[in-house]
């Protein structure tokens, strides 16, 4: 929420709106280190804070520095930069945005301080909506790269799913994905060789040691598809399990794309035809996630952020697991 507030004050700023920011983040005992900054549209999407304690002594499970992300803000001056970022993430195009890339070069460098002789493990990432995707961006590429797994706090991650119980019924929408999975993992053995399956498999194997914390609403399209992925993969036998993973953990427009260029640099003799294609990237797949998740608000309310410190609210915990 500070991160939202922070942008908001920004664009305010010359209308003559007293700064919120600071006394938000200020009650909870944090500081503000540094403001994340989009060059595009010079819009505040993330920050850096640092928690201190008022007895001076941090307590065993506060982090040291939270790094946030806000989600998309309908404002003028910060909508355009932030709808685009929306669209890729549904064409899963997402980790190859500059925003994305900047996000994880922050959390890099608050995990590697120049003056530190070794990591800081008491990070933590948060987002909400946009803000969770470049969360979870960030904290699979920390643990891909450095074997790091830094404790996610992901509020209402989108899910890209053009099946929805919004849009068709349960019946439906079974069968549609049912034959989406099937496909996906038929093209993906055809196009992909047995030691980029084995990899893919590896890389997935490696993820399962990270478990996000993932506070998803049941009446909220963009993010509750979680949920159904979740009690899913649960319920399968365990070469059902691998090819629900092996579609999810491809896209047919990829695995389409990339054989069509496979074809042209065959027929032209050139070399590095198996290189991995990286165009189109499922980054919202994990194969573990500690869901919360909220049954009572519903319409407008599901995808906002404020209903997760509403009193008297419902929540249910599942710890889920497609790994």
């Amino acid at each position: 929420m500070g991160v939202y507030v922070l942008e908001r004050d920004r664009q305010e700023e010359g209308e003559g709106a007293a700064p919120l920011a600071e006394p938000w983040f200020s009650s909870f005992n944090f500081k503000l280190v540094q403001k994340l900054i989009d060059i595009k549209d010079e819009s505040i999407y993330g920050a850096i804070y640092n928690f201190e304690s008022p007895s001076h002594h941090l307590p065993l499970e506060a982090p040291e520095y939270v790094i946030a992300f806000r989600g998309t803000l309908l404002k003028k001056e910060s909508v355009l930069e932030d709808l685009k970022l929306d669209f890729h993430i549904l064409h899963q195009r997402f980790h190859k945005r500059k925003r994305t890339g900047r996000a994880t070069e922050a959390a890099r460098r608050v995990v590697f301080p120049e003056d530190n002789p070794g990591p800081m493990l008491n990070v933590w990432l948060a987002g909400h909506s946009l803000g969770s995707s470049l969360a979870i961006q960030a904290g699979k590429n920390i643990a891909a790269e450095n074997d790091i797994f830094l404790k996610t706090f992901l509020f209402n991650p989108p899910f890209p799913s053009l099946v929805t119980k919004r849009i068709v019924g349960e019946g439906a929408k079974e069968w549609i994905e049912d034959l989406n999975i099937k496909f996906t993992a038929k093209f993906a053995t055809l196009f992909k060789s047995p030691d980029q399956l084995f990899e893919d498999e590896a890389n997935f194997e490696k993820l399962s040691r990270w478990s996000p914390y993932m506070f998803v609403n049941e009446d909220d399209w963009i993010c509750s598809r979680y949920i159904r992925y979740f009690n899913h993969i649960e319920t399968l036998n365990e070469t059902e399990a691998r090819h629900w993973r092996l579609a999810k953990m491809n896209s047919i427009r990829a695995l389409l794309k990339n054989a069509v260029k496979k074809k042209i640099k065959n027929a032209l003799k050139k070399e590095n035809v198996n290189k991995k294609n990286s165009d189109y990237d499922p980054f919202y797949i994990l194969p573990r996630a500690s869901l919360t998740i909220n049954a009572g608000d519903k319409g407008r309310g599901s995808h906002g952020i404020e209903q997760w410190w509403k009193e008297n609210s419902r929540f249910e915990v599942l710890e889920g697991t497609a790994g």
